[in-house]
C-alpha cells in the first residue's frame, strides 16, 4: 500500500511540475513584444515600445511597409531603410536633400526625390540604385504605388510624372500650370489612379493610362496636401484656406467641404475609403466618415498639426506636429491611447496596416514606435495567465487532499 501511494504521489507532482513549466512558458510566449532589443526606450506608456534612428541631417519624409518591418527614411544627405529596431539595414549617402521617400507594401523597392531635380529607385533588400531619373525641377513630393509598379511625383516647376517601376520609363508627364509648384501627390495602391495638388490652386486626378486629367477641381487657395483611397475610389485635399475637401473619384466637385480654423496641412485616407482626417494649424485633429461633413470628432494637441496617418483597417490614426508630440488615437470615439513627448517638430507620421507599427520623423530624428501584443482573454474572461495559475493551486490543493486521504486509509488498516 505505501508503494502504491507514493507512487501516486509522484506521478501528481510530476504532473504538477510540468503545468507549473508549461504555464511560464505560455506567459512569456503570450506576452511576446512586436520588437525591441534591450537598448530599446519605454515611451510613456507600458503599452508601447520606441526605438530611435538618429541622422547627420533633418528627417524629411518617413513611410513604412504594411507590416511596419521596415521603414524608409529621407533628409539632409541621405535615404536609408530602416528595420523595426531602427537600425540601418543600409543607407544611400548624397550631397543632395531629399525632400520625399516612399516604400512599396512589402519593402520591394523604396523611391526617392531630390531638392536636385533627382529620381532614385532603390533595391529595398540591399540599396541599390536601379535607376535614377533626371526631373525639370527640384521633387517635392513622392509616391510609390502599393505594389511597387509605378512611381508618382511632383515638382517645383509644377509637373506631375509617372514613370513605370521596371526600367524607369515615363509614362507621361502633366503640366500644371506656368507659375505653380505641385505640393502634394498620392497614387491609389495599383497605380490606376493619381491625384495632385498645386500652389495655383487646382486639385487633379488623373489616370495611369494618359496625362489629360480625368477632372480638375480649382479651390481657394493652394493645395497643401492630397490623399487617394487605395482603391482609387475616394480623394481627400486639404487646402491653405482652411478647407477640407472629400470627392469621389467619379465627380469633378467634392461630396463635401468643411472649414477649420486654420490651413489643412495632411489629410489621410482608409483603407476603404470610408473614414477620412486632416490636420489643421489650428491645433485640431479632424475625423470624419465619408457621409457627413461633421466631423464625428476632433482632438485639439494645442499646436499646429503637419501630418496625420490613418491604419488602413481604420481603426487608429497617428498624428504630430509643432507640440513635438505624438498622438495615437482610437478613431471610434476619438480616446487617446498615446501620446509620446519628443524633442523635436514633427512633420511626417506612417503606420502599419494593422496599426500596431507606427514611426514619426522630424529635425534630426526618426521614432518607430510599437504597441506590445496583449495575452489572449480565456472564454470567462480571465487573463490566459491568472486562469492557468487557479488550475495550478486546485490541482496542488487535490494532491494534498489525495496524500491526506491515503495517510488516514492506511492507519485505519
Amino acid at each position: 500500500m505505501k508503494t502504491k501511494a507514493s507512487s501516486c504521489l509522484l506521478l501528481l507532482l510530476t504532473v504538477t511540475l510540468f503545468v507549473s513549466q508549461f504555464s511560464a512558458v505560455f506567459e512569456i510566449k503570450g506576452s511576446s513584444l512586436q520588437f525591441f532589443d534591450s537598448s530599446s526606450v519605454r515611451a510613456d506608456n507600458s503599452d508601447f515600445h520606441m526605438a530611435s534612428y538618429k541622422s547627420k541631417g533633418g528627417v524629411s519624409s518617413v513611410s513604412m511597409s504594411n507590416d511596419g518591418k521596415r521603414v524608409a527614411v529621407s533628409g539632409v544627405g541621405f535615404v536609408s531603410l530602416l528595420n523595426d529596431n531602427a537600425s540601418a539595414l543600409w543607407t544611400f549617402e548624397t550631397n543632395d536633400i531629399v525632400n520625399s521617400v516612399s516604400v512599396s507594401e512589402d519593402a520591394a523597392y523604396v523611391v526617392a526625390g531630390t531638392e536636385g531635380s533627382r529620381i532614385y529607385l532603390f533595391d529595398g533588400h540591399d540599396g541599390r540604385i536601379l535607376w535614377t531619373f533626371r526631373t525639370e525641377g527640384p521633387v517635392l513630393t513622392i509616391k510609390l504605388s502599393s505594389d511597387g509598379r509605378y512611381v508618382s511625383a511632383g515638382i517645383f516647376e509644377g509637373n506631375v510624372y509617372l514613370l513605370e517601376r521596371d526600367g524607369g520609363k515615363l509614362l507621361w508627364s502633366y503640366r500644371a500650370g506656368n507659375i505653380t509648384a505641385i505640393l502634394s501627390v498620392a497614387i491609389s495602391d495599383d497605380g490606376s489612379r493619381i491625384v495632385a495638388g498645386s500652389s495655383n490652386n487646382k486639385i487633379v486626378l488623373l489616370s495611369s493610362q494618359s496625362s489629360t486629367p480625368i477632372w480638375t477641381y480649382q479651390t481657394g487657395d493652394f493645395i497643401r496636401s492630397v490623399a487617394i483611397s487605395p482603391n482609387g475610389g475616394f480623394v481627400a485635399a486639404g487646402t491653405n484656406d482652411s478647407y477640407i475637401h472629400f470627392f469621389s473619384s467619379d465627380e469633378s466637385g467634392p461630396l463635401w467641404s468643411y472649414r477649420t480654423e486654420g490651413p489643412v496641412r495632411s489629410v489621410s485616407i482608409s483603407s476603404t475609403g470610408d473614414q477620412v482626417a486632416c490636420g489643421s494649424y489650428d491645433g485640431g485633429i479632424y475625423y470624419f466618415e465619408k457621409s457627413n461633413s461633421t466631423p464625428r470628432w476632433t482632438y485639439d494637441t494645442g499646436d499646429k498639426v503637419l501630418s496625420v496617418s490613418l491604419s488602413k483597417d481604420g481603426k487608429l490614426l497617428l498624428a504630430g506636429g509643432a507640440s513635438m508630440k505624438a498622438y495615437l488615437l482610437n478613431v471610434k470615439d476619438g480616446s487617446l491611447e498615446l501620446s509620446y513627448k519628443t524633442d523635436f517638430l514633427i512633420n511626417s507620421t506612417s503606420m502599419s496596416e494593422n496599426g500596431l507599427m507606427m514611426v514619426i520623423g522630424g529635425d534630426s530624428a526618426a521614432r518607430i514606435i510599437g504597441r506590445v501584443e496583449r495575452k489572449e482573454e480565456s472564454p470567462l474572461g480571465w487573463n490566459s495567465t491568472i486562469s492557468m495559475g487557479i488550475f495550478i493551486i486546485v490541482l496542488s490543493l487535490t494532491v494534498v487532499i489525495l496524500f491526506l486521504a491515503m495517510r488516514r486509509l492506511k492507519r485505519t488498516q
